[in-house]
């Protein structure tokens, strides 16, 4: 993003300073131009104008998940898939953060219902079964996390 697309962007969000959407295209920005600072306080802003705002709310969880600051991430990827419950790229980003966090068996349920939308998609299958062989007693999971015993 140029130098000036931001300007371009800052400045209508001058003109409209209630506009949820142009905040969080400015944090889209600020974010292409590696200025992740700036990019997370956009999308913050965008959020305190629209709480509800799916997108704020996977962009802002995107940028602290690649910060490694899965605390903060991960409630912002629930409240996401609370907003758009089908929503493949916000399931598998949950996943990956409650496996992260050493939460397999919460993480396998995210990919499954991910492969509920695109059960051919062998990447979500290889995540499945990465989560499925971290879980200690498979037998207590539901939906498929057997044992090759």
């Amino acid at each position: 993003m140029s130098r000036e697309e931001i300007l371009a962007l800052e400045q209508a969000l001058r003109q409209d300073p209630e506009n949820h959407e142009i905040a969080k295209n400015l944090g889209n920005a600020h974010k292409a131009a590696g200025d992740l600072g700036r990019a997370a306080d956009c999308y913050r802003r965008s959020l305190i104008l629209a709480p509800d705002y799916q997108p704020s709310l996977y962009n802002l969880g995107l940028l602290l998940h690649e910060q490694h600051r899965l605390d903060e991430a991960e409630p912002l990827f629930r409240r996401a898939r609370e907003i758009t419950p089908g929503d493949t790229d916000v399931l598998v980003h949950l996943g990956v953060i409650l496996c992260k966090r050493s939460r397999f068996a919460e993480g396998a349920d995210q990919f499954r219902s991910a492969l509920r939308n695109a059960p051919e998609d062998p990447g979500l299958w290889l995540l499945l079964g990465k989560a499925c062989r971290e879980i200690p007693d498979r037998r207590a999971v539901r939906g498929g996390c057997r044992s090759r015993h």
